[in-house]
């Protein structure tokens, strides 16, 4: 739980919205019509949501982590952490129904997904974390999970400001003068195995997720 709290942290400075999959930014929109957020809390950095944006419902969501990660929405890991925070996620698709509690759930259940993604998947679970640079955890991380491609001119610019984010987490850069992962809880290879988590997680709670 300590680390879920130290990764809501780092999420509070950002929204973690990969470019192509944002909406229109609060405001006008084409045609004129004026947008209102769906919520205003910014205490941990909700995104202003619009009225035409269309979000998953909390079974719709469940199953995109669980597709993107491999992880069986029947691990009793999820199912447990789903039970609990299933009723603050989006029951239909309209904005409206996406709340700070809505996004504080999304990073909760996607921590759990992650968790198990880098424990047991075939690609995490025997990774040598220790002798491995970020950027190539980072890279292997957004191909995996987004549409990226790091070979890519056009992926590299479009996700850029993403990926400096992400890069804040992998690297364990410190928050308020507090690294998120202490070199006391473990050697390099377990450190960096937890922020590839907390990293992992960010990706999947953000709107390129919770959003249709």
């Amino acid at each position: 739980m300590k680390y879920l709290i130290s990764v809501i942290a780092v999420v509070s400075l950002f929204s973690c919205t990969p470019g192509g999959k944002k909406s229109q930014s609060a405001g006008a929109s084409d045609d004129g019509d004026t947008t209102v957020p769906a919520n205003t809390d910014s205490d941990i950095g909700v995104e202003a949501i619009e009225r035409n944006v269309v979000v998953r419902t909390f079974n719709e969501y469940n199953s995109a982590l669980s597709m993107a990660t491999g992880v069986s929405v029947s691990h009793d890991a999820i199912i447990n952490e789903f039970n609990s925070i299933k009723n603050s996620l989006p029951a239909n698709n309209s904005a409206s129904t996406f709340s700070s509690f809505s996004q504080v759930s999304a990073l909760r259940l996607s921590f759990s997904y992650c968790d198990v993604y880098v424990n047991e998947s075939d690609i995490w679970k025997n990774y040598d974390f220790a002798n491995y640079d970020d950027n190539v955890i980072l890279n292997m991380l957004m191909e995996n999970l987004l549409d990226y491609d790091s070979s890519k001119s056009a992926d590299v610019q479009k996700f850029s400001e993403l990926r400096s984010k992400l890069e804040d987490i992998i690297k364990n850069k410190p928050v308020d003068g507090k690294v998120l992962v202490e070199s006391t809880d473990g050697g390099t290879d377990s450190v960096k195995k937890r922020l590839t988590t907390m990293t992992c997680s960010a990706i999947l709670s953000s709107s390129y997720y919770t959003v249709l």
